[in-house]
C-alpha cells in the first residue's frame, strides 16, 4: 500500500490538511534542499487533467498536474513548490523516510495500487496559519483607451507589453486615439496583480480584469 501525502485542502477536496499549518522559516535550507531535490527527482505514474494551483496564492501560474511516488508515498508535482518557496516542512516520518532512503527508488503505480488516504487526513501540522481553499480568478489584463492621451511616456510604457511590441508606433497612437482596447497580459491571475501594470496605471491608463471560467483542476 501506497501512503498519499502532499494534496490539500480546498472548497471541493476541505477534507485535507492546510499547508499554511505546516510552515517553518525556522526549517534548515540544507534540509529543506535535499527534501526538494527528493521530490523532484522521484518517479511520475501518472498525470491527472488540469492544473492545481498554489494555496498560498502567490502568483505562480499552474503547479502541474503530475504525481511522483517512491513506492512507499504518493505526492503531487507541486509539493516541492511549498516546500522550496513557502517553507512548508511535511511531517516528521516522512522526512524521516526519505533522510532514510537518500534517493527516491524507481517505483510504478497501477490502478490496482491501493492508496492510504487516511494517513494523510489525519495530519494537522504543528501551526496555526490559513491559507486559501480557492483559487484566484483567471483571465485576461485589459487596458482601456477611452480618453488616455497617446504621449511618449504611455507609448514608452506599452513597449513593455508583447502585444503592444506587435504593432508599430503610429498603429498603437491610433488605437489609442480611437480609444480602443489592448491585451496586455493573458491567462494571468487576478491576485497578485502583476507589478508590471503599475507603471501604466500611474499614467492613467485604465487596466480592466476580464475572468475566464474555470482554468484551475485542484
Amino acid at each position: 500500500m501506497i501512503r498519499l501525502i502532499g494534496y490539500w485542502h480546498s472548497e471541493q477536496e476541505p477534507q485535507w490538511p492546510d499547508p499554511a499549518r505546516f510552515v517553518d522559516p525556522t526549517w534548515d535550507p540544507l534540509q529543506r534542499e535535499r527534501v526538494a531535490q527528493y521530490l523532484r527527482t522521484a518517479s511520475v505514474p501518472r498525470a491527472a487533467a488540469g492544473l492545481s494551483w498554489c494555496r498560498f496564492r502567490c502568483g505562480l501560474a499552474g503547479l502541474g498536474s503530475a504525481e511522483h511516488t517512491d513506492g512507499t508515498f504518493l505526492w503531487p508535482e507541486g509539493l516541492v513548490h511549498y516546500v522550496e518557496s513557502h517553507d512548508v516542512r511535511p511531517p516528521e516520518e516522512f522526512l524521516q523516510h526519505i533522510f532514510a532512503q537518500g534517493t527516491p527508488r524507481p517505483a510504478e503505480v497501477s490502478p490496482e495500487t491501493p492508496i492510504d488516504v487516511d494517513w494523510w487526513v489525519a495530519q494537522r501540522g504543528f501551526g496555526s496559519g490559513t491559507s486559501f481553499r480557492s483559487p484566484p480568478a483567471v483571465g485576461h489584463f485589459v487596458a482601456q483607451f477611452r480618453g488616455v492621451t497617446p504621449n511618449a511616456p504611455v507609448l514608452a510604457a506599452l513597449r513593455a507589453f508583447a502585444s503592444a511590441q506587435r504593432l508599430s508606433v503610429p498603429e498603437l497612437r491610433d488605437l489609442i486615439l480611437r480609444g480602443a482596447s489592448l491585451v496586455l497580459l493573458e491567462y494571468e491571475d487576478e491576485s497578485p496583480r502583476p507589478s508590471v501594470l503599475t507603471t501604466l496605471e500611474q499614467l492613467g491608463v485604465p487596466i480592466e480584469f476580464q475572468s475566464l471560467d474555470s482554468y484551475y483542476a485542484g
